[in-house]
């Protein structure tokens, strides 16, 4: 039997269960996908037979041998409610005040809301009145979970941090119904999101998984010393932070395939000892999460990787395993309906006063906004920055063409154009003069006589200063990689 972080005998093995039991996802207030089918799901006795009734629509199943139910509602109720649901098998439950409207899913890394700026702040209002946030109980397992606990809370009600912030937000954007679903964990790996299924597509993902598999015997020993920390989530022992699936089988788990609108990915950057892995890695979250939610369309957010730590390093480390993550998650903007969005240059690492983290989140909480009602609700709002599009050497010159520039180009520092290196077929990067030109940039080096490759912000901390003409950043990359 897994031994879950979160510390949970009320989670019954389904064959010792003797009602229909809902995950609380389904609970009085709560918001659900409006124009998709509705998946309703629960633990229940083996071969119990269970029946979902919503506004005279109805469906029933069997529940599985292993106690799990699963109904799907056809998307033909009408936005809006308020709504009862009805689930009856050997019990009865109903559910009220339900709405129909607009679910987005958060995952990733939430350390930044448990800082004291953050945690000081009082909550985010809307002017929409039926904006909800369920905040997911934070939970590892080494075996899948199918259970979690929570409940649906008005916005203003929920804890303050980037979830109220964004629940805020689309609320104050669009009418309707709108819920948040907050399935985020502190500084937790990659690796540790993925379900165990998504290392079996390929023999290198599998190698991974096996690499961070761990024993049961080590999970006990692992579990056992968190729990005399009291389960501090900012103390889990280094065995389960590095261990596969954790994440994903006791926190994400339990909510699939709950109906979405879409997913939003916040990064934290733990992930910065294991670049290499991530670069492999980060592109599975994607289809993980549409694969485990039943939407193989779903659109998803990519928050990239900002300002982590003042190290000193800035513009030095030349071989930052920091870059390596954006660079991944620079790549992975060619993912259809994946949405990226840059944010190194809302902390600015040479400015004398940094912002606060609750400023920072707050901006980066406008920029995803932003991205949302562009992509998905066709709202003019401008979102996406310029992009690396291709280099056409020049004698010993490297001439880099730019898209998305809404006109053109510009530094932020005026003539002088900063971050930008070149190298040859050395490999050897060299840092670059650069020359902005309508929606190109041209670097040179003397050192460089024939340059074939950039990069442009690669280190740990860098100072964004190419933007276009609406004020959005130049990502990071590496046209070598």
């Amino acid at each position: 039997m897994a031994l879950t972080a979160i510390a949970t005998q009320l989670l019954m093995a389904p064959s010792a269960m003797a009602t229909v039991k809902l995950s609380p996802l389904f609970s009085d207030g709560c918001i659900l996908q409006k124009d998709k089918t509705i998946y309703i799901f629960g633990n229940a006795l083996p071969g119990e037979v269970v029946e979902a009734e919503i506004n005279g629509l109805k469906e029933k199943v069997v529940t599985s041998s292993k106690g799990r139910f699963l109904i799907a509602m056809p998307p033909l109720l009408k936005p809006g409610g308020p709504y009862n649901l009805r689930v009856k098998g050997q019990n009865e439950i109903i559910i009220k005040d339900i709405y129909l409207g607009e679910v987005w899913l958060l995952l990733g890394d939430n350390a930044a809301d448990g800082t004291p700026d953050v945690k000081k702040q009082a909550p985010k209002t809307s002017q929409n009145n039926l904006v909800r946030v369920f905040h997911v109980k934070e939970n590892l397992s080494q075996t899948l979970q199918r259970q979690t606990t929570g409940t649906w809370q008005n916005v203003g009600s929920s804890r303050p941090g980037f979830a109220n912030l964004i629940a805020s937000k689309l609320g104050d954007n669009l009418s309707g119904a709108i819920g948040v679903i907050d399935a985020r964990f502190p500084r937790m790996p990659v690796k540790s999101w993925l379900s165990p299924q998504a290392f079996e597509e390929k023999i290198d993902h599998r190698n991974i998984y096996q690499k961070y598999a761990i024993t049961e015997d080590k999970y006990k020993e692992a579990t056992t010393e968190w729990q005399e920390k009291n389960q501090d989530l900012l103390q889990i022992p280094e065995a389960l932070r590095e261990a596969a699936s954790l994440t994903y089988n006791g926190t994400v788990g339990p909510v699939t395939p709950f109906s979405l609108r879409g997913a939003i990915w916040t990064e934290g950057g733990i992930d910065i000892k294991s670049a290499g892995d991530y670069t492999t890695l980060f592109p599975l979250i994607i289809k993980d999460v549409r694969s485990k939610f039943k939407q193989e369309q779903l659109p998803f957010i990519t928050i990239q990787l900002g300002q982590i730590e003042d190290n000193g390093s800035l513009m030095k480390d030349k071989n930052s395993p920091a870059a390596l993550l954006r660079q991944a998650q620079y790549k992975s903007r060619l993912i259809p309906k994946n949405t990226l969005v840059v944010t190194a240059d809302l902390d600015d690492p040479y400015a004398k006063q940094r912002k606060g983290d609750y400023e920072i989140a707050q901006q980066v909480a406008d920029r995803t906004i932003d991205a949302i009602l562009a992509t998905e609700y066709k709202k003019q709002k401008p979102y996406r920055g310029p992009v690396f599009q291709y280099a056409e050497p020049n004698a010993e010159k490297l001439k880099l063409y730019f898209g998305d520039t809404q006109g053109l180009l510009r530094s932020r520092d005026g003539d002088f154009v900063m971050g930008f290196e070149l190298a040859g077929l050395d490999h050897n990067f060299q840092p670059a003069k650069a020359v902005i030109t309508g929606n190109t940039i041209t670097l040179s080096n003397e050192l460089v006589k024939k340059p074939l490759y950039a990069r442009y912000a690669w280190t740990t901390n860098p100072r964004l200063g190419v933007f276009n003409k609406v004020d959005l950043p130049l990502s990071p990359f590496d046209s070598d990689r």
